[in-house]
């Protein structure tokens, strides 16, 4: 095993098409993640990690509004679903909600939901993850758009 990871390690190995998802990641990390966990408060929402049940750690950041849940699903076949309750978000706001790799559609939900019930996700694979970018907007607001920029090639 510690062969196969080493080569991971080690770029000059890898296919045009796994340096290619790299470059994606690389940018995603500059422009939407390292400028938000520079500035946030950090949650763990799941209990500590044991590789075989859901992990999840929030970051999120009162000042920007904003914040970024890492969901993270372990070895346990018949555990497709979480709900992962997010900590510290403004009482009585709305949050637009994207799941950056399409595990659920984007959404509206009030941070009372968001605290209380949690917000879902589904993986389909054991040892997969998601990324659910989080975002306050207007209380009329009921579009699930954005303004954390998504990383282009």
């Amino acid at each position: 095993m510690l062969g196969w990871f080493s080569l991971m390690l080690d770029s000059s190995h890898w296919s045009a098409r796994q340096r290619a998802e790299a470059r994606v990641q690389f940018a995603l990390y500059k422009s939407a993640l390292r400028p938000l966990i520079r500035d946030a408060d950090l949650y763990h929402v799941t209990r500590r990690p044991d590789g075989v049940h859901w992990d999840g750690i929030e970051y999120h950041s009162a000042r920007l509004g904003r914040g970024v849940l890492y969901a993270f699903r372990g070895s346990a076949p018949d555990q497709p679903t979480h709900r992962f309750r997010l900590l510290g978000l403004t009482p009585g706001s709305r949050y637009a909600l994207r799941f950056q790799d399409g595990a659920a559609a984007n959404r509206v939900l009030s941070s009372e939901a968001l605290m209380q019930q949690g917000v879902a996700v589904t993986l389909k694979w054991p040892f997969s993850s998601e990324l659910v970018f989080f975002e306050r907007i207007s209380s009329r607001d009921t579009r699930p758009e954005l303004t954390t920029p998504t990383p282009s090639m």
